[in-house]
C-alpha cells in the first residue's frame, strides 16, 4: 500500500510493510520535485517505454550517470534515487560536546563575551578552534547575544536640481 502526501516542497511516500506477521511499520521517503520526476522516468525506462539514452535527454544528464542511477533505482527501487547524504550530519558541523561546554561557560563566567573574544578564548585556553559563525548561532540560540539591528544611514542623498539643458560654463569659452 502506498500513500502520498504533498509538503510544500517535498513528496512523501508512505509504504506500509509487514514485519514477520508481528504487525507494520510506516518508512517514510521524502523525494524533492527532481527525484519524482527521475522516478516517473526511471519507471519508463524500467517498463521498456523508453531507452535509456532517451531518458538521459529528458533529464539533461549524460547516458553514464543515467546508466548508473538506473542501475541504483533497479536495485533499490525509490530509495536509491534520493541524494546519499541526505540523512547524514555534515563532517564539517560542530562537536555536540565543544557546545556543551561552550554553554557551561555562558552560565558560569563568559557571561557577558560577544562571538569573537569568545572565539578566542576558546582555542585560548581549551584548545578548540572554532570560527566566530559557528559559535554565533549557538549564542543566539541561547539567547545570550543579540544580533545588531543595521542602522539606518545618518543623512540622505539630496535630490538633484532640476536643471533641463543648462549647461554651465565656468571657463568663459563660448558654447551652444
Amino acid at each position: 500500500m502506498q500513500k502520498l502526501l504533498q509538503v510544500k516542497y517535498f513528496t512523501i511516500f508512505c509504504q506500509s510493510k509487514t514485519i514477520n506477521s508481528s504487525g507494520t511499520y510506516m518508512r517514510y521517503l521524502i523525494m524533492n520535485r527532481k527525484e519524482r520526476e527521475q522516478a516517473k522516468i526511471f519507471e519508463q525506462v524500467k517498463l521498456g517505454i523508453i531507452t535509456k539514452i532517451e531518458a538521459a535527454a529528458r533529464l539533461g544528464f549524460s547516458g553514464r550517470w543515467v546508466k548508473k542511477k538506473v542501475k541504483r533505482y533497479y536495485e533499490q527501487e525509490d530509495r536509491g534515487l534520493i541524494h546519499r547524504s541526505r540523512e547524514n550530519r555534515s563532517s564539517k558541523r560542530w562537536d555536540i560536546q565543544n557546545e556543551k561546554l561552550l554553554i557551561e561557560l555562558f552560565k558560569v563566567k563568559w557571561y557577558e563575551f560577544g562571538p569573537k573574544f569568545t572565539t578566542e578564548k576558546l582555542e585560548e585556553l581549551y584548545s578548540i578552534k572554532a570560527s566566530i559563525e559557528t559559535v554565533r548561532p549557538s549564542m543566539i540560540r541561547l539567547n545570550i547575544w543579540q544580533p545588531k539591528q543595521k542602522r539606518s544611514k545618518h543623512r540622505k542623498r539630496r535630490e538633484r536640481r532640476a536643471m533641463l539643458e543648462l549647461m554651465v560654463q565656468l571657463d568663459g569659452s563660448h558654447h551652444d
